[in-house]
This record gives C-alpha cells, structure tokens and sequence, in this order.
C-alpha cells in the first residue's frame, strides 16, 4: 500500500486490459482433454464404493475366522 502511494497518480489507475481468447483457438478452460461424462463417473465412484464395501466385509470376516475380538469385548 505504501508503495502506491508513491507512484504518480495516472500509474496507480492504470487501465487492465480486457481478456482476450488464448492463442490457437482453445476455450480457455485449460487441458487438452474433454470433460469425463458425468454416466462414466458416477459408474466409476460407485464402483468404488461397491470394491471398498467388498473389502471391508471381507476383512471383517478373516478377522473373525482367526479369532480377533474387538477390543474390550
């Protein structure tokens, strides 16, 4: 703050000049690849979710075919 008060008074309202499109015709939204469908990633998160539920039924069964409690049981 203190640095634009030493600047001229037509330097500390300078003008930002307006956003152009980015050169070779892209959108501007970055990335070179188009958006995951929004189908393909709910399928992908639920099956997931299905694989890690899966997993830890799974773990809980092992564990209790070897014996483990749950501690202070």
């Amino acid at each position: 703050m203190t640095v634009l008060l030493w600047l001229p008074p037509d330097a500390r309202q300078a003008e930002i000049p307006p956003r152009t499109a980015p050169p070779g015709g892209g959108d501007g939204r970055g990335g070179g690849r188009a958006p995951l469908p929004v189908w393909l990633a709910v399928t992908l998160v639920v099956l997931v979710a299905i694989g890690l539920t899966y997993l830890g039924m799974l773990t809980q069964i092992w564990a209790n075919l070897s014996g483990a409690q749950l501690p202070g049981a």
